[in-house]
């Protein structure tokens, strides 16, 4: 028996912001997002104890590294978003408006950090399995069963009858149980198969049959009587 499995995959490219020198210059790539998150983050930690000073100790930066994340802010947004009162800085009108968004981010950015925390901790989730009638009713339950009771939070989706993994989008399953004999070319590059249980059949006659006295008969050669 052979177990297909999804394997993870960076993603080659996405959407993402950078920014580069001034607003009107604005690239895109998945690796740049953390870095204008840092950009409201920081600009949040600010505006909220009111001082640079406080804000880097509180986000263990240097102020020259929280100055420049909120001067490369101001340079994404295109307006000034807060002015030096004393030893604090006060938001102008813009840096007010900015704000409420600023906190919806952050917000944003804590629950997609708890929710992949869940998912790497299988405290939430779907695990998709498809696999062959014989795996599905006679393998699986037993380790479904145990799985159900060390992970409860996970949905277990099981779909039986499958004969051969091209006729579905394996983009839609997690695991995949095949029997020997599947052929397995042109799987995709982010599955991997790998042998998970060997198993063997055995042929039962009534005592004294002729084919009982021959245990190397290859049945497959010979005409049954069924």
């Amino acid at each position: 028996m052979v177990a297909l499995k999804k394997s993870r995959a960076e993603p080659s490219n996405g959407e993402a912001i950078e920014l580069i020198g001034s607003n009107d210059r604005i690239y895109r790539s998945w690796r740049y997002l953390p870095l204008l998150l840092n950009y409201f983050e920081t600009f949040l930690v600010v505006a909220e104890c009111g001082s640079v000073s406080k804000a880097a100790h509180i986000l263990h930066r240097s102020q020259p590294a929280i100055s420049e994340r909120l001067q490369r802010l101001t340079e994404l947004v295109g307006e000034p978003l807060y002015y030096g009162v004393g030893r604090g800085v006060r938001l102008t009108a813009a840096g007010e408006a900015y704000l409420a968004p600023a906190r919806r981010l952050r917000d944003l950015k804590r629950e997609w950090s708890d929710m992949v925390q869940r998912r790497r901790q299988l405290q939430e989730g779907v695990l998709k399995i498809a696999a062959t009638n014989t795996v599905a009713n006679y393998f699986l339950p037993q380790y479904l069963v145990r799985f159900r009771q060390d992970y409860p939070e996970v949905e277990l989706q099981l779909r039986g009858g499958i004969t051969d993994w091209s006729q579905y989008s394996l983009l839609d399953w997690d695991l995949f149980f095949l029997e020997e004999g599947t052929p397995m070319t042109g799987l995709p590059p982010h599955y991997a198969a790998s042998p998970w249980l060997e198993d063997e059949i055995l042929a039962i006659f009534p005592r004294g049959h002729a084919f009982a006295e021959k245990p190397n008969l290859d049945l497959l050669t010979r005409p049954l009587n069924i």
